[in-house]
């Protein structure tokens, strides 16, 4: 399985968390969970899975608050978590994340309030969707 290079799971009634194995799919480039009732908080494994492009995981139950490792994850270019329970701030480390183009993550309790990661609202398709999020 580690040759495995994308997993969609959108759109189906999958529960449960992420497993921390995760890590092992090296070759991952997509991963595509929303829409489901997954739950519990993303691990840090998931920074180990430097080629991903896409991180998908809208309209789930995730909670808690992001691991800094996914900024490790050079190539991403979407990151979609709008839709679920996620609390903090975003880790400083995204600010390297020059590659985004795609950022949703209205309808959480992110705390924006002097973050370092209030991008330029113009470079990003669809972070204006997050409701003004970010003051400074």
């Amino acid at each position: 399985m580690t040759t495995l290079i994308a997993l969609d799971l959108a759109n189906n009634n999958f529960n449960g968390t992420i497993p921390t194995e995760i890590g092992r799919l090296s070759r991952f480039t997509w991963l595509a969970f929303e829409y489901n009732d997954f739950s519990g908080t993303i691990p840090e494994e998931v920074g180990m899975l430097t080629g991903l492009e896409k991180i998908q995981l809208n309209e789930n139950r995730f909670h808690g608050t992001l691991p800094a490792s996914i900024a490790r994850l050079t190539t991403l270019t979407d990151l979609v978590l709008e839709g679920n329970s996620f609390t903090g701030t975003i880790p400083s480390a995204y600010t390297s994340l020059t590659g985004l183009s795609l950022v949703q993550l209205h309808r959480n309790s992110f705390n924006f309030t002097n973050s370092p990661f209030c991008p330029d609202q113009s470079r990003f398709e669809h972070l204006a969707r997050c409701g003004g999020c970010c003051t400074r």
